[in-house]
């Protein structure tokens, strides 16, 4: 019997990542509600991971969590300005990962060829890809902002559908390896 609960879960959770995954690449605006989600439920496993662990707790988990919690929230249920603003730091921290990781290559591979790595121009060629990128990103916002949401509606889009798809292949074939075995045990038991 639990098994079959089991069962019917996993089928229908990945039922909803493929409905999802098709709603994404179908509804660009699916992404604020699903990135509203994410953001929540990361602050509940931060907030989880806090009481759960008493031995290794850290006060920032809890922090993280509520801040989390809060800016979920916040662009989940909160006015379209607030959804705006939400949706705006998203991209404020984006350019600036961008910029630092920008920086980090070109560091990282201006630190290498001075090593003698010669691979270590594709350091600095990619952190300086990276770096125009975000100065673009800084002079037309916009064209950012739309293009992230498509980019990451599409690749999420897919993602969800083909894990899905994955996801209940795999519950089907392992639901059909448990059918053998237990017609095996079956047999064994009466004696064929």
């Amino acid at each position: 019997m639990k098994s079959k609960v089991i069962k019917v879960a996993a089928i229908v959770l990945n039922a909803l990542l493929i409905g999802a995954g098709i709603l994404l690449l179908f509804n660009l605006n699916a992404i604020v509600w699903i990135i509203s989600v994410a953001i929540i439920v990361y602050g509940i496993m931060l907030i989880a991971q806090y009481f759960g662990n008493k031995k290794e707790r850290s006060g920032w988990d809890i922090i993280s969590g509520l801040v989390h919690l809060m800016f979920g929230a916040l662009i989940l249920f909160g006015t379209f300005e607030l959804k705006v603003l939400g949706l705006f730091a998203i991209e404020v921290f984006l350019i600036i990962w961008i910029f630092v990781s920008g920086l980090v290559h070109i560091v990282g591979g201006v630190t290498m060829k001075k090593a003698g790595i010669k691979r270590g121009i594709w350091g600095v060629i990619t952190g300086s890809v990276m770096l125009v990128f975000g100065i673009a990103c800084v002079i037309w916002p916009k064209a950012f902002a739309v293009t992230m949401l498509a980019v990451v509606g599409v690749v999420a889009g897919i993602t969800l559908i083909v894990a899905g798809l994955a996801g209940l292949a795999s519950v089907l074939a392992f639901s059909a390896v448990v059918e053998q075995v237990s017609e095996q045990e079956v047999k064994i038991e009466s004696g064929e």
